[in-house]
């Protein structure tokens, strides 16, 4: 009686499409939205960022999403900004959706350039000072002198 050794190794090709199961590649990813409401197709690498940012986030992206985001994309367009821009910069900033008026120099994500135009700058806040305490001290020699104190 002889002995047969027979040595089963696992099947390659399950490992793989398990492996790619797991990780979707990109152009997948393109086609299982209908990017009809965006201004044009995002590219691969773009889209892909902006999955993955809103994935951390607990974001889920949906039919909705897409359609929204599609609205604020055209709003952005009408301002100059490709759709590939304006996902990158929702990437760059940490933002899960996107609203146009964000991309605007003046407002940004957390709106800090507007208030910084409401601030006056040290020069003008002492020129400011300077001249409400010459009108006070103005005001108060006028008084002075209506009252006869003549100073």
């Amino acid at each position: 009686m002889g002995v047969t050794q027979t040595t089963i190794q696992p099947p390659v090709k399950a490992s793989i499409s398990r492996a790619s199961a797991n990780k979707r590649e990109p152009v997948q990813i393109l086609h299982q939205f209908d990017f009809g409401s965006w201004p044009s197709i995002p590219s691969e690498q773009v889209f892909s960022d902006w999955l993955a940012l809103r994935k951390k986030k607990r974001a889920d992206v949906s039919e909705t999403v897409i359609r929204a985001m599609g609205a604020e994309l055209h709003r952005a367009a009408a301002k100059g900004y490709a759709v590939d821009e304006a996902l990158a910069t929702c990437v760059l900033r940490g933002w899960q959706g996107l609203e146009a008026k964000w991309l605007d120099p003046k407002t940004g994500g957390n709106h800090a350039a507007d208030r910084n135009d409401h601030r006056e700058s040290l020069a003008e806040r002492a020129e400011r000072l300077y001249a409400e305490g010459e009108a006070r001290e103005a005001a108060i020699a006028a008084e002075q002198r209506e009252l006869g104190h003549g100073w």
